[in-house]
């Protein structure tokens, strides 16, 4: 992760002292301002500056920009997944030293990904086409979750673009996500680990297949289960090393709705109705189920597959595949089933998978 900021002139050396601060090392940073972004590289003493670079490479994925005071922001798409933050509340979070969500954004600005309640909800119902182009919403999620439906869901019920307003996030990330400034909502998407590895699977497999490989790096499930799904999760700070419940633990505390993928099938309707409800935003039945129809499995390809967004790139790739539950009842293995079951027994309990 590379930090930018912006910030007033005459507030400049403050703040540069201040993520120093809160870093904890020497880091480099850009300060974007009107006219270029230049990088600061060389420290000295207590955060005097013996060089600027003029004309930095721009931000890109996984980056954060930090803003400061009354300084303009520049704009940039949600699609990006370059986050705009509070500076103020993103450095507080990192400083807390030891507490749940600090060590995670400390190790993102030094190593970078491996790959309060975020709004007042005693707030006024805000009408769709009162959504300002600055204000974004982020949807956070376990991969293969129903993650690209529900951003296609949202979009067309709220008549934004879901490139612009909508970030999307997997696991950790919230902890960045959750700052960004001109946040009006947030979701979190979660679905039976043994159906996610099915479907991880299933896009792995394509995914070779589309990269020319020969043979499939993994043969089969179990493969993939052993030989990729679980190093992806236990070794990646993206997923706490595994420990999904600190991730579920972060986004209750917050009062983040948490959205079952199982439940999106079954009444997606009903569940959009319950999300913006939750996020205090009118929205007529009409507009929730003209949502529904235009983002339900056989007809999300031609109201989106052409169009030249993040969702549309998916779509072409051949992300949408069964949009079923359960699906791991014919295909994963009892030891694998058993594995998770005991592995990740606390998630899959606590949303209601352990004995289905």
């Amino acid at each position: 992760m590379n930090i930018y900021f912006v910030a007033p002139d005459d507030e400049l050396h403050v703040v540069l002292a201040r993520i120093r601060s809160a870093v904890g090392v020497h880091p480099t940073l850009r300060r974007i301002t009107l006219c270029a972004i230049h990088e600061y590289v060389v420290w000295e003493g207590r955060g005097g500056i013996v060089q600027i670079i003029p004309d930095a490479p721009p931000p890109m994925a996984s980056d954060v920009i930090l803003v400061f005071g009354d300084a303009e922001r520049p704009e940039i798409d949600a699609v990006s997944r370059v986050f705009v933050v509070d500076g103020l509340k993103f450095l507080k979070a990192i400083g807390r030293g030891g507490r749940p969500g600090g060590d995670y954004l400390r190790s993102l600005v030094r190593s970078g990904p491996v790959e309060e309640c975020f709004v007042s909800y005693s707030r006024a119902y805000k009408a769709p086409e009162a959504i300002l182009p600055p204000e974004r919403f982020f949807i956070n999620s376990f991969p293969k979750s129903g993650t690209i439906w529900l951003m296609a869901m949202v979009g067309e019920a709220l008549g934004i673009s879901t490139d612009k307003h909508l970030y999307l996030v997997h696991g950790a990330d919230v902890e960045v996500a959750y700052h960004s400034v001109s946040l009006i909502g947030g979701v979190a998407l979660v679905r039976d680990l043994r159906d996610v590895v099915i479907s991880w699977y299933h896009e792995a497999l394509r995914n070779d297949h589309q990269s020319g490989f020969k043979m499939s790096r993994y043969p089969d499930v179990s493969s993939f289960y052993y030989g990729y799904f679980l190093g992806r999760v236990e070794g990646n700070p993206q997923y706490h090393f595994g420990d999904l419940a600190r991730w579920i633990n972060y986004l209750s505390a917050r009062a983040i709705p948490i959205v079952r993928y199982e439940d999106m099938i079954q009444d997606a309707a009903g569940t959009l109705q319950w999300l913006f409800s939750f996020w205090r935003i009118g929205v007529d039945e009409a507009a929730v189920e003209r949502a529904v129809s235009r983002t339900s499995l056989s007809e999300i390809n031609h109201s989106y597959g052409q169009t030249d967004t993040y969702i549309g790139d998916r779509l072409r790739a051949g992300h949408a595949r069964a949009g079923t539950a359960g699906g791991w009842k014919a295909e994963l293995s009892q030891d694998v089933v058993d594995d998770i079951g005991n592995r990740f027994r606390s998630f899959q309990e606590r949303f209601g998978y352990a004995n289905s």
